[in-house]
């Protein structure tokens, strides 16, 4: 999944590749499933890929593939910013003060993300795009001359979640021009949309992936919990370690993947919406399990942005397992939070 490009300057920066590899870890670490138990589907969406895996001892309605692929692609559609048609996009657009009507799926997901921005601090801001920009991590081409003082400043006056209001009639309004983007949450309400459209079809044993963002209902084709392998920051292919995991969801966040480096120092993708800077590095991978892919999506970013203290003191404000690693001296240290301690036990089934 993940390809590291050096290139040939003094700054060089990774990409992301759209297979997932937590889902093909999920997979292997399976075991050999039989074919005819388990059914599995993948395609292309919010610019990466989802992958589907179901095991059932009953034929499958007719046409569900095809439902769960128009209901994935029905929302990129709506949360996306690559398409001046999105909803989203139209609520950007929207003058400042006026409120605007929109879709149950697209105050669901504000909601819940004030909800975190909230809970964090202001760390999980989904309206951070013109600092991630500035950083060279959005659409725009990366410069090889880090940002100004002056130039964040000016950035940091066009941030904050709290200028958007949500309001009673599923109506939202802009307090300031402030720029919306859910990346950071939207995969996660995809996968928990895709997950509720197969327990409503009596599916109630799968794994559900979008860009790594996972939930996972009932058991695999062996009637084991599923398998889940969390990468290494520091060895591409090889597993830090393995979850055996069933009625929950997951994210991971890290700074392995997308960074740069100026003259020595490294720069990660993962900008703190409070300073307007890359988070210092030290938290290389947080993951996160919730009962929603959608919180898990959100709180893993929260936490990476928040460090490795006050990341593990809001898990366990909140009872959230959670699993850190650290890089210290080149070697990796893992902390957990409390409610995280039934996964470090050896797998049982």
């Amino acid at each position: 999944m993940i390809s590291v490009v050096d290139r040939p300057a003094n700054k060089t920066k990774t990409g992301l590749l759209t297979a997932s590899f937590l889902f093909v870890c999920a997979l292997l670490l399976s075991a050999c499933q039989p074919a005819e138990q388990t059914t599995r589907w993948q395609g292309g969406v919010m610019g990466t890929r989802y992958h589907i895996a179901i095991t059932s001892d009953q034929p499958i309605a007719a046409g569900l593939e095809q439902q769960v692929a128009a209901l994935v692609a029905a929302l990129d559609q709506r949360f996306t910013t690559y398409s001046d048609d999105s909803e989203l996009m139209a609520l950007n657009r929207q003058p400042v003060g006026v409120p605007l009507a929109i879709s149950a799926e697209l105050y669901a997901v504000l909601a819940e993300a004030a909800e975190i921005y909230r809970l964090s601090g202001g760390a999980f801001d989904p309206t951070v795009g013109p600092l991630v920009e500035l950083w060279g991590f959005g659409r725009s081409a990366a410069s090889d001359q880090l940002p100004s003082d002056s130039a964040i400043a000016t950035q940091l006056e066009r941030v904050g979640f709290d200028g958007l209001a949500l309001l009673e009639g599923q109506r939202a309004v802009r307090l300031r021009p402030v720029q919306l983007d859910l990346s950071a949450i939207a995969k996660g309400y995809a996968v928990d949309a895709a997950a509720d459209l197969l327990d409503a079809n009596a599916l109630h044993d799968y794994m559900v992936e979008v860009g790594g963002e996972l939930r996972l209902g009932g058991y695999n084709a062996e009637g084991s919990r599923w398998r889940i392998a969390l990468e290494s920051p520091l060895q591409f292919g090889q597993v830090e370690r393995v979850l055996a995991i069933t009625d929950s969801a997951l994210a991971t966040s890290g700074d392995y993947h997308n960074y740069f480096t100026v003259a020595g120092v490294r720069y990660s993708h993962t900008i703190d919406p409070r300073t307007g800077r890359p988070v210092p590095r030290g938290l290389v991978s947080v993951t996160v399990l919730a009962e929603s892919s959608m919180r898990a999506d959100a709180m893993a970013t929260a936490i990476s942005v928040l460090g490795a203290k006050k990341g593990l003191a809001l898990a366990e404000q909140l009872g959230l397992p959670v699993y850190l690693l650290n890089l210290r001296d080149g070697a990796l240290e893992a902390q957990s939070s409390s409610a995280f301690a039934p996964y470090l036990a050896p797998i049982q089934d």
